[in-house]
């Protein structure tokens, strides 16, 4: 294939704004919850610092890692902490309110790592025991699944409605995990698949319903929320993360080399701490910080200080969108968004590692604090880099992608022959095929010329 995602064939960016931004200190701190366990002084247990807990957990989870594999670890750990929070909000540049939610896309080839985002897998275990064990649906359906935090990427639209719902009603985290990005991609293109438009919808938090005859139920969501780590090669990114449909900027990216060395064996002893024993810990700990703020309505805001910090980093990276992805630039607000979603799940793990109590009862509208901020930059330039290094490669990617249609139709067709033969190529069905005839024409891979008629570009 002739476009990689690797690190020498991508822009690079820049972080003078996130480092001048680090340097900053907040001379007229609020008195706000922001402070809650806060001092001057470093806290005696180090684990009472959200960075050291991040790192702490993240070696034992997955020992003897490379950096990169490392940086994929903590994300992973992000993006898992994003979904236990469905009652708190946070606000976007509209005001509109938002939940913490955060999709995560790693990509690299076989032998790469990316597997090790397996490892955030079992930490929803007590929450899943916690949620079934205390909430019954109020109006049973037919075939309601029980409230689970994790959902399987190979699932139909319908049931992953039905997950949605049920979770929103049991105020359960809602969390979809593949670690072969195909799983999703074979439900989506499967008969009952094609839910793109529900991952979109989730990830915004705007309204789904779904009206079926075979309940002769209409039902609705309110708000749903979802949060999504998915795993895969360079050629089933190609196939996910559409640019015309508003997918790709949905998801934060990791991309991966094959550059690891083959590492040494070590004999495990009984005393040596192994990544299942910190899997049980962490999945206590993950109840814990669920539990500790499941019980009020939350709203997180950014401080005046870290709100100026914000407004400069965003300058930032909207000159940089511009120069790397030009008329496409608004794809990245999104992305900038998310990073301030990151500061808002570090200020809520700062709040818990100092709590004094087991569940949550301070003011309900919380700060984000330029401490909170500093930290988050540490992950912001390669995820900045790795947004524009997969935005360029799937700019670049459509006509790899669709070459086998391409192949298959002649110079000029009807939408009615083009249909028929994209459901022979793609063995899908005559509905599906029009999903397809659609995207090759919003990739500018066909045109129209005439009505209902086609030809190549």
């Amino acid at each position: 294939m002739k476009y990689f995602l690797h690190e020498q064939d991508s822009p690079q960016g820049g972080a003078s704004a996130q480092i001048q931004a680090g340097n900053s200190t907040n001379e007229h701190p609020a008195q706000t919850v922001s402070q809650v366990g806060h001092s001057e002084k470093e806290p005696d247990n180090p684990e009472r610092s959200v960075e050291e807990y991040l790192k702490n957990r993240s070696e034992s989870l997955v020992p003897d890692k490379d950096p990169d594999e490392s940086v994929l670890v903590r994300l992973s750990l992000l993006v898992a902490f994003s979904a236990i929070f469905p009652n708190v909000r946070l606000r976007n540049r509209e005001k509109k309110v938002k939940t913490l939610n955060l999709l995560l896309a790693v990509i690299g080839p076989p032998a790469s790592g990316k597997g090790h985002a397996n490892c955030v897998f079992p930490l929803f275990d007590d929450i899943k025991k916690a949620v079934q064990s205390t909430f019954t649906l109020l109006v049973p359906f037919k075939d309601a699944p029980a409230a689970n935090p994790v959902i399987a990427g190979n699932v139909t639209k319908t049931r992953l409605f039905d997950h949605l719902y049920v979770n929103e009603e049991a105020k359960c985290p809602s969390f979809m995990y593949a670690s072969e990005t195909s799983t999703i991609l074979s439900a989506l293109e499967g008969a009952h698949g094609g839910f793109r438009d529900l991952i979109r919808c989730a990830a915004e938090n705007e309204p789904l319903d779904l009206s079926r005859k075979t309940d002769t139920v209409d039902r609705s969501i309110t708000f749903p929320y979802l949060s999504m780590l998915l795993a895969g090669t360079q050629n089933q990114a190609a196939g996910m993360y559409e640019l015309n449909s508003g997918t790709f900027s949905r998801f934060l990216y990791h991309t991966m080399g094959c550059n690891s060395e083959l590492k040494e064996y070590h004999v495990i002893t009984e005393e040596d701490n192994k990544p299942e024993d910190t899997s049980k810990q962490m999945s206590m700990e993950f109840l814990s910080v669920f539990s500790y703020y499941r019980s009020l309505e939350i709203e997180l805001r950014p401080d005046r200080k870290t709100t100026l910090l914000y407004n400069a980093f965003s300058k930032e990276v909207d000159q940089e969108l511009t120069d790397s992805m030009k008329e496409d630039k608004s794809m990245g607000y999104r992305y900038i968004f998310n990073i301030l979603k990151i500061a808002g799940i570090l200020a809520l793990l700062r709040i818990w590692l100092n709590r004094t109590s087991e569940v949550y009862t301070g003011p309900v509208v919380m700060e984000i604090t330029p401490d909170d901020w500093n930290n988050t930059l540490q992950y912001e330039p390669q995820l900045r880099e790795h947004f524009v290094r997969v935005y360029a490669f799937m700019k670049k990617e459509p006509k790899v992608l669709y070459q086998p249609l391409l192949d298959a139709l002649p110079d000029e067709f009807s939408a009615a022959d083009g249909c028929k033969k994209i459901a022979e190529v793609k063995k899908v069905s005559s509905t599906q095929s029009k999903d397809w005839l659609k995207r090759l024409l919003s990739s500018k891979l066909i045109e129209k010329f005439a009505h209902g008629q086609y030809r190549k570009v």
